[in-house]
């Protein structure tokens, strides 16, 4: 007994006295389904602490799967350091206070500061707080300084337009499909993605990788470009200028990749921020949107038809969704361009200006 437990759950609470609750993880992009196994705990109070994470069978995104961190970063959830209520500083002291006492002193300062109030959202909470949040912000306090705490990919506003498209499954991607991974190290990232895209590329979808070290995609890949570390962009460049151009004669790695992809019956492409800056990360997503838009030989292009498109390896569960929601100095909800007095002074948070993109709008 307790041969197939984790070290953290063993000997800790026998299976009949959890109570399950269905959740999502919130630590990667791939929307893990999980079960989290409570009790109620006699020497905390009786209360209600998470056991341990298991997975949550959905075929379409996880199956049977969860990666190690999901399955064991939880422990902060009852960490000592934790803060479990609201803290009013006093007399230069932080000291509990009621939530109806921090709340009306919070309520106090807004109404001071007006529109030069900054709101800064995290990319875990559900499209619904987002939401509220930002109206707050934009609508009760008349601010656009508004952007997610710790942003690492750009592209959000791109990805809601050439986005994966409604319908995709990428189980059903083989033989004549490709798949473009560029600058992320999905096995890290987003390892259930990682798992999906190896499949694919041993049901024999062509797969190409770009980043600048090896990753544990390449054993797998048709074609594995290394480039240079600042080369990212260029060699992206690179591969959009030789998918538009017919190549004679011998062809060097990128002009072999290019006819690779444009050629596919179906193109998914998948993009991170290894080695590169939130402004590269932004170009990378727009360059790679190009080369999606790119018409094959039967006069269609890779975007809008299912299992075609574009995906971001984002940070987190939901930052698409602060995307979506307008969790950004230069979108509103559903990426609505905001006018340029809205946005030209801004991005306070990443110290850059970072305008949106000329050609798309939602």
């Amino acid at each position: 007994m307790g041969a197939l437990t984790t070290a953290d759950f063993r000997f800790g609470a026998r299976p009949w006295e959890l109570s399950p609750v269905a959740s999502i993880s919130p630590h990667g992009p791939e929307g893990e389904n999980i079960t989290m196994s409570t009790r109620r705990e006699a020497k905390q109070g009786g209360k209600v602490v998470i056991k341990r994470i298991m997975p949550r069978q959905n075929e379409a995104v996880n199956e049977i799967w969860i990666s190690d961190r999901t399955r064991f970063a939880y422990h902060f959830a009852e960490a000592a350091d934790r803060l479990t209520t609201p803290l009013i500083r006093k007399n230069g002291q932080l000291t509990p206070a009621s939530w109806d006492e921090a709340l009306a002193l919070v309520a106090d300062k807004l109404k001071g500061a007006g529109s030069a109030v900054a709101g800064v959202a995290g990319d875990r909470p559900s499209n619904e707080d987002l939401f509220a949040f930002q109206e707050l912000i934009r609508k009760g306090l008349k601010s656009n300084n508004i952007d997610l705490a710790n942003p690492r990919v750009a592209g959000g506003d791109v990805t809601a337009q050439v986005g994966l498209a409604s319908g995709s499954d990428i189980q059903k991607l083989g033989r004549g499909d490709a798949i473009l991974v560029v600058a992320s190290d999905l096995h890290e990232e987003a390892p259930i993605w990682w798992l999906r895209v190896k499949q694919a590329a041993e049901r024999g979808a062509k797969l190409v990788v770009l980043n600048v070290r090896q990753t544990r995609l390449d054993k797998f890949a048709s074609h594995a470009i290394h480039y240079a570390p600042s080369q990212a962009l260029d060699t992206v460049r690179h591969l959009l200028a030789a998918a538009k151009v017919v190549q004679v004669g011998e062809r060097n790695a990128i002009a072999q990749a290019a006819e690779t992809l444009v050629n596919a019956t179906n193109l998914v492409a998948y993009y991170g921020a290894e080695g590169l800056s939130y402004a590269e990360s932004d170009a990378l997503a727009r360059l790679l949107s190009h080369l999606l838009l790119i018409k094959t030989e039967n006069g269609q292009n890779h975007v809008g038809r299912p299992n075609n498109g574009l995906v971001a390896v984002w940070p987190h569960n939901n930052t698409q969704g602060a995307w979506d929601m307008g969790i950004n100095p230069a979108f509103g909800p559903a990426c609505n361009r905001l006018k340029r007095r809205d946005w030209a002074h801004l991005r306070f948070m990443r110290g850059r200006k970072m305008a949106p993109s000329k050609r798309y709008t939602c």
